[in-house]
Formats: C-alpha cells, structure tokens, sequence
C-alpha cells in the first residue's frame, strides 16, 4: 500500500495467492482496459472518407465522419479523459488508489482501498464504491475482462478492507490478474492496475495412502508409498484428470529422500520414500506441482499413514586405558561406535560424537566406527552420541544415544613458583609466601597439595626442612604462607619445591637470601634483689651484635626495661635508654611492688634481630 498515514488491519488467507508489485501497464492493454469499461453502444471504426449523407454506417448506426472510437487512441494517458477513468500505476493526490488483493480457499476476494488526500496521506472513509475486474494470465492484450466483480463492502465500518459478497466462480481454472475499480464520494474514479493475483485451482485429495513395510530400521530405511488421488474443479464441483500433476509424499517432521509422486491417468501413484526421523512417522501428501496449464492445490486434510522404527542399541568402547597416562600433550583419544543386531556388534560410520573440554566439540566416526578426539590438558573426559546425527545433519531415532566410560588423561602441565614474598622477622624466622601456578589446564586442585621446604647456608648444600599445604587456612588455595627456622636461624637460604604429580610437573622456587644481624644483652640484673617500695632500681650491661664472626658493641641503639608483676602474663615498659658507643647502657626504675624484670632490644631497625637480657625476679622487703 501507499501513503503514510492510518494503518490497516491484516488479513489472512489460506490458498494459492500472490501479490505483484504495481508497474506501468502496456499501452495497448491500457487501450484495451479502457475501451472495455466504456458505456459504447456499438464498436466502430474511424473512415478517412466520410460517409454520404444519410447513407447507414457498415454497423448499421450513424458516424461523424472522421470520428473515432470514444477513449481510444494511439498512445492513451494515465490522466482522466472525457471519455472514462484515469489508470494509476502510483499513488495520486485527488484521486482514489487500492492494492494487495487477496483471495483465499473461502473463494472470497479482497482488496484495500483508499483516497489520497493533497499532502499524499490516506482518507480510508472518502471511498465509497470498489470493483473487481479479472483476466486470466496470458490473455491478449485486447481480451474483455474474465470476470468483474461489482458490488464489494467494507469488512467492518472504517475498515480500508473491501470483500466481495460472496464466494467468486470462475469461468475456468488458472492464474488471473487482478485490476481494482474504485470511486471516492466525490465521484471520482480510478482504475488501479495489478492490484494482486488470483489462483483458482483443482483441489488435490490423497486418499487410499499406504507405506510397506510399516516398520524401518538403520538397514532399512527406505518405504513404498502407494495411493490415490482424486482432483475437484472447485467451480463446478466435477472431478478432473491429472495435468501433468506431481507432489511429495513425506514425513511430518522429517527429512525427506525422494518421494516425489506422480498420479496415472486414473490417479493412483506409487513413491519411494527414505525416512530419516522419527521415532513414529506420519506420511502425508506435500507440495504439488503442476507441469501442465491446470493449477493445484493440496487439500491440507491428506490421509496420513504411520511408520514404525525399530530403534538399535548403541554402546562407545574407549581404545584407551580408563587411567591414560602420558608424558606431554595434547593427547588423542580414540574409541568405537557400535550398534546392536541381534547379538552382534556393526560399528556405526558418520556418527556425530560430542565430548567437553572448555566447550562442546564433535568428532565424526570413520567408516570403521572409530572416532579420534583431541583433548589439550588432564582431567575426566566422556564422550556421547546424541542417536544417529550424522555429518550430513540428518537426524533421527533409528540408534539409541549412549555414554562411554569415563578416561581420565594424566598430562603433566608445567607448573612454577610466583608470587614470590620473603622476609626475616625481627624474632629470626623466615616468613615466606609463594603462589603454585599451572601454566593451562583445569589448574591447581584445592587443598590438596603439599610442597617441601628447604634451608642451606651456603646456596650449594641443601637440608630438608619440612611440608606446608597449598590453601591453608586464610590463604588462597593455590598458596602457601609459613614461618621457619633451621637451627635456630633464619639466617641463610631457603626455597621450595614441589615434587609433582601425574598431571602436574615438578617445579623448584628461586633461592631466598636471608641475612638479619644477631644482637645479644649482656648485664641486665638490678643492684639489689629485695629493696622497699619505690626504690630505684638501677641495671646495667652492654647490646652487642655478631659481626664478621664476632660479638661487637651496637652503640646508639635504644633498649628498654620491663616489669612483669608477680601473677601477671602482662610485660610493661618502665624505661628507656641508648647505649654508648661502645653499646653500653644504664637503665633504672623504681619498684612498684615484687615482680620480674628484663632488658630488652624490641625496636628493630630492619637489618637486626631482638635481644632480651636475663628475667632478674624482685620481691619487696
């Protein structure tokens, strides 16, 4: 349709229908169109000579001399003449338009219909009359109209859709172009051209349908079809020969092979048809064709007729052991397809076979069953067939779907150490952190793995520490965080190893260098064991800390005194001092009440260990 404005309601049809674009009509068939609608009382020629006065026309009326036919000329307009209505091939402004006829197996024809107001929009209520005109396809250009249908109404009041009364009968059977006449209420009318085809055709019966044998299987898949068909004129009702008639005979949800159905002269046909799906199928008559001028169409209530299938067992053996180790990947796994005749086992070519990796994939079986699928990492694999979806995307039920055994592939993946975090507390342990990484594959299980840890002094001889798992608690599960000491020192170097599995390669830390310096605290008892309350008590002594193989004083450092009270866990700092240069100290507080005392080095400066003196107990007198 044309225009911009108002919108239409569909329709729907069942039946042989097409709609043609609209284009320009031939000169001679607007010609003809118009002088066919013309209210002319007789045909007559025009005479180069005019005719004596009086003396009767070869038609027996009267003509002007050098008058021609009213509406016909050499090259007519598709603007209004004197003489009848303009053809439109578009949209006018001033002027009623129509398209997309239909018609349907009711036999009832409709058109829609509109007036074009001057800024090209739709005025649906301005029309007020529309006529069918109908010539079969092929005719000459010159041929009167088949059939003209007068008379159509509105299907419903506002309603651009225009029906005709009743069901149409045509004068014989085929294809017809369809023009539409239409008049607005200001009387003004249009011929509208190529509106839509109509198709009146025989109606086709499958009656009689029968398949043999009823059952198929994988072997077998192909039937006989055999049936009848008998043809209706719809317009007269009488029963007709075929005319080069063919049409499909198939499944209902299926794929078809073959099957293609010709009647005899008394309309009995016989088919081959190859079912591909199942598991119960419904044969019916499908599309026909027409090589003949009669057309057809199928009547969708075709007799239908149920085949069978015998559906086989399946069964998937694996070729590889159900543990399979190897020593690299990726990894082909192999197997076979089978399917069960009686007691034997056939293998089944052109299998579709799906597997899982990091998503579906789908292997085909070769002519000898056998299928060979590539996985990429370890881990439990499984194969399926989904019953017999072969490479051809045919799908059907003649073989169960089934699952082999389950393989598990042991592919060792390289693996490595990173994250790699250490340090020497200030107490003189190694706190050390590590990530275990697999570089692929389904990774590193959770908390399942241990690795060792190892110490050496000298980077070259190496002594086994201990294990630590992997996701110990408040670490994530591919990692390891401790604390150690070999000897009694942190100091040296430490690394880790992981000794592997069978799908995981072993894998060895960088060495961690550790090398924080020892300090001690010589001195550090009180002057007298058992003073009176608030006395002061005075400590002293010397820090020292171990270089190049040495005790050495560590001047300038700060140390502190404790008091822990008799039946108290809790140390509180009482004092501070800083030793000398030559790592020397005086300290002192006084005595609240009997406790323990100590002096300490508690605030490292990144490269020294802590250092406590002796715990010096003090009673009140």
């Amino acid at each position: 349709m044309f225009g911009t404005a108002g919108a239409h309601e569909p329709r729907f049809f069942q039946g042989d229908l097409s709609v043609r674009p609209r284009s320009a009509i031939p000169t001679a068939a607007a010609t003809a169109l118009l002088a066919a609608l013309l209210s002319v009382p007789a045909q007559a020629t025009a005479d180069p000579s005019p005719s004596p006065s009086g003396s009767p026309s070869p038609s027996g009326s009267a003509s002007p001399s050098g008058s021609a036919i009213p509406g016909a000329t050499d090259s007519p307009s598709p603007t209004p003449t004197p003489s009848g209505p303009p053809v439109l091939t578009v949209a006018t402004p001033g002027l009623p338009f129509a398209g997309d006829a239909m018609g349907g197996t009711d036999r009832k024809l409709s058109v829609i219909a509109w007036d074009v107001n001057a800024q090209g929009g739709e005025d649906i209520g301005a029309v007020t009359s529309v006529t069918l005109h109908l010539r079969l396809q092929g005719s000459p250009a010159d041929a009167p109209d088949d059939l003209v249908v007068p008379g159509l109404t509105r299907y419903y009041a506002g309603s651009a859709t225009w029906d005709t009364p009743g069901p149409v009968t045509m004068p014989r059977l085929g294809t017809y172009d369809i023009t539409a006449e239409v008049t607005d209420a200001a009387g003004r009318t249009a011929l509208i051209p190529d509106v839509g085809t109509y198709t009146d055709a025989a109606v086709v019966t499958v009656t009689s349908l029968a398949a043999s044998p009823a059952t198929v299987d994988y072997d077998h898949r192909s039937v006989a079809v055999t049936g009848h068909v008998t043809i209706t004129d719809p317009d007269t009702g009488g029963t007709l020969a075929p005319d080069k008639l063919s049409f499909s005979v198939g499944c209902s949800y299926a794929l078809i092979e073959g099957g293609d159905a010709v009647p005899d002269a008394n309309g009995d046909f016989t088919t081959t048809v190859t079912v591909d799906s199942g598991p119960t199928l419904a044969l019916t008559g499908g599309y026909v064709r027409s090589g003949g001028s009669t057309p057809y169409r199928i009547q969708s209530s075709a007799t239908s007729n149920t085949v069978s299938i015998a559906q086989e067992k399946t069964r998937i053996r694996l070729l590889e052991p159900q543990q399979y180790y190897v020593k690299s990947g990726p990894v082909a796994l192999s197997g076979v397809v089978e399917r069960q005749v009686g007691n034997t086992w056939l293998p089944v070519p052109d299998l579709a076979v799906t597997y899982q990796v990091d998503g579906q994939y789908t292997v085909f079986t070769g002519q000898d069953g056998v299928f060979h699928a590539t996985v990429p990492y370890f881990g439990s694999y499984q194969f399926t067939t989904g019953g017999d979806t072969d490479r051809f995307g045919r799908s059907g039920v003649y073989l169960s779907g089934s699952t082999s055994p389950a393989v598990y592939v042991h592919i060792p993946i390289a693996t490595n150490f990173s994250w790699l975090s250490y340090d020497e507390d200030p107490y003189g342990e190694a706190d050390i952190s590590a990530t275990l990484s697999a570089q692929g594959g389904p990774g590193i299980p959770d908390n399942k793995l241990s690795v060792a840890v190892q110490y050496s002094s000298d980077n070259k001889n190496w002594h086994f520490v201990g294990w630590t798992r992997l996701g110990r608690p408040g670490v994530p599960s591919n990692t390891v965080h401790f604390y150690a000491t070999y000897n009694g020192t942190a100091n040296g170097y430490w690394r880790l190893y992981f000794p592997g599995t069978p799908d995981l390669a072993p894998a060895l830390s960088p060495s961690m260098h550790m090398s924080m310096t020892s300090t001690r605290i010589t001195g550090g008892t009180p002057g007298s064991r058992h003073p009176y309350r608030n006395q002061y008590l005075g400590f002293s002594g010397t820090l020292q800390q171990y270089r190049s193989g040495a005790w050495r004083p560590f001047g300038s450092a700060p140390v502190q005194l404790l008091f822990r009270p008799t039946g108290s866990k809790t140390w509180y700092e009482m004092s501070t001092a800083r030793t000398d240069r030559y790592g020397h100290y005086r300290i002192g507080a006084h005595d609240p009440r009997s406790g323990t005392w100590m002096v300490t080095y508690l605030v490292s400066d990144g490269s020294h260990l802590y250092a406590v003196g002796p715990q010096t107990w003090v009673g009140l007198g």
